[in-house]
This record gives C-alpha cells, sequence and structure tokens, in this order.
C-alpha cells in the first residue's frame, strides 16, 4: 500500500510538472506570436506571424494564430493588416484540411512552399485592389518569399529544438535557422520599451554577453553582427552605433581568458570609446 501510494504521488507530481511546462509553452508561443506579428523589414514586409502559424504543428498553431492576430490587430491596426489577417486565416485553413498528409511536421518543404502560395495569393489580391504599381508589385513578391522562407526556419528550428539529439550536435542547417529566428524575435522586441529600458536592445546585450563567453572572439562577432542586423532593420540611423557594437563584441570576445568580468569591461571599454569618437 505504501509502495503504491509513493508511486501515485510520483506520477501526481509529473503530471503536474508535464501541465506546467505544456502551458508553459503555450504562454511562450502565444507571446512570441504577438510580439512577431509586428517584426517589420523595410519598414513594410511582417509575414512573420503567418510564417510562424504556418510551421507549427496544428495543436500549436492554434495558439500561433491567436497570437499573431492579436499583434496585427492591436500593433497594426486592421486596415494596415488586412491582407495579412487573411493569409493567417488561409493558412490555418489549410493546414486543418491537409493536416494528415500535406502539413506532416515532417515535410518542412511542402508547408513552406503552401506559406509562400499563400502570402503570394492575399498580397497580390490587396495590391490589385489598393493602387497597382510595380514596386509595390516587387514587394509582395519579396514578402511571399520571405514568408516562405521564414516558415522554413521556424519549421526547421521547432524540428531541432523538439528532438531528443543535444542542439550542439545539431548541423549548420538547423543552427543558421535558429539564428535567423533568434534573430527576428530579437528585432521584433525592438519596439517595445518599459521605462528607459528597451527590450530588444536588452535581450541582444545578453546574447552577444553569452555568446563571448561561450565561444570567444567568434561568437561575439557572430552575435554581435546580428544584434547589429537587427538594429539596422528596426532603425536605419542606428547603423553607425552597429558598427561599434560589432566591434565591442569581437574585442569582448578576444579577451575571454580574462573571464567573464574581463570580457565585459573590455565590451564596455569598447563600446563606450567608439560611441565618444
Amino acid at each position: 500500500m505504501k509502495t503504491n501510494s509513493i508511486q501515485m504521488t510520483r506520477q501526481s507530481q509529473n503530471g503536474n510538472v508535464e501541465a506546467i511546462l505544456k502551458s508553459s509553452k503555450y504562454v511562450l508561443i502565444l507571446l512570441i506570436s504577438f510580439a512577431v506579428s509586428n517584426a517589420k523589414i523595410m519598414s513594410t514586409l511582417s509575414p512573420f506571424g503567418i510564417a510562424l502559424t504556418a510551421s507549427l504543428p496544428l495543436g500549436l498553431s492554434y495558439v500561433s494564430f491567436l497570437g499573431s492576430l492579436l499583434g496585427y490587430i492591436f500593433l497594426n491596426g486592421i486596415t494596415q493588416s488586412f491582407s495579412y489577417i487573411i493569409a493567417l486565416i488561409a493558412i490555418l485553413a489549410v493546414k486543418m484540411c491537409w493536416n494528415s498528409t500535406l502539413m506532416h511536421k515532417r515535410n518542412i518543404a511542402a508547408i513552406s512552399v503552401v506559406s509562400f502560395l499563400v502570402s503570394a495569393a492575399t498580397g497580390g489580391i490587396d495590391l490589385f485592389v489598393s493602387d497597382f504599381s510595380v514596386g509595390g508589385l516587387f514587394l509582395k513578391i519579396c514578402e511571399a518569399f520571405l514568408s516562405g522562407s521564414m516558415t522554413f526556419f521556424c519549421a526547421t528550428t521547432f524540428r531541432t529544438l523538439g528532438s531528443k539529439s543535444s542542439v550542439k550536435s545539431a548541423g549548420i542547417k538547423d543552427l543558421s535557422s535558429g539564428l535567423v529566428v533568434l534573430g527576428i524575435i530579437i528585432l521584433s522586441l525592438f519596439q517595445f520599451q518599459i521605462g528607459f529600458l528597451n527590450v530588444g536592445r536588452f535581450l541582444g546585450l545578453l546574447m552577444i554577453l553569452s555568446f563571448m563567453y561561450s565561444y570567444g572572439f567568434s561568437g561575439g562577432v557572430l552575435g554581435g553582427v546580428i544584434v547589429a542586423l537587427c538594429a539596422v532593420l528596426y532603425n536605419p540611423e542606428l547603423a553607425p552605433t552597429t558598427g561599434i557594437l560589432i566591434v565591442a563584441s569581437f574585442f569582448g570576445g578576444v579577451f575571454k581568458p580574462l573571464g567573464k568580468f574581463g570580457q565585459l569591461a573590455v565590451f564596455v571599454v569598447t563600446n563606450a570609446t567608439g560611441t565618444l569618437i
């Protein structure tokens, strides 16, 4: 009886832990979807909520759909995001109809093509309903390709994170996809300000320091380049300071033998000196 009681207690605890982890995953996807729906490239292209919803398994797609829909409505407005909202509904409808075959979670190429076609169709309709122009057509084509490629990167990253193998054993395709997705998340957070703290810049800084501490100058440069690209895509006027950031990240990584505090000191001093110059 005592053994059975202990087993039941352990099963109950495991069930509670699994429920908490599952709920945390849903909340995280909801928040990320809300944020990335307003991430913009060239201040215009923003198909990232569509791509994320397309890339996830159907059960998680419902959560991503809700987060992206709320983001498009409250951060961008219904008028500006109308074509994105239609594409979001269309991609979810396609996944619901074909989930057992075409939309299998391992068939990354198929869902990427579907994401491209849906974005191209909705973007084309929006273009012809509004004022047609050659420049607008070019942007819609770029947006469709961006949607398809980001779907591929998101789906690859999700598969890597969900696999039982270590992230360190992942291939270059998996690591590259993860870095792209991480960059888009940082880009989306540049728009959020908490007091004097910019969430995107703060997260980018933490990523740079983490890469510096772990991989030295190569990690510092990689982290600096990613954050610099995100900052420039968010606001081109930040280009001069992002160059200084890359240099500071490099020197911070070079001085890895000094330890974490030494690296941090070099990073801060280099950044401050470059900014003053």
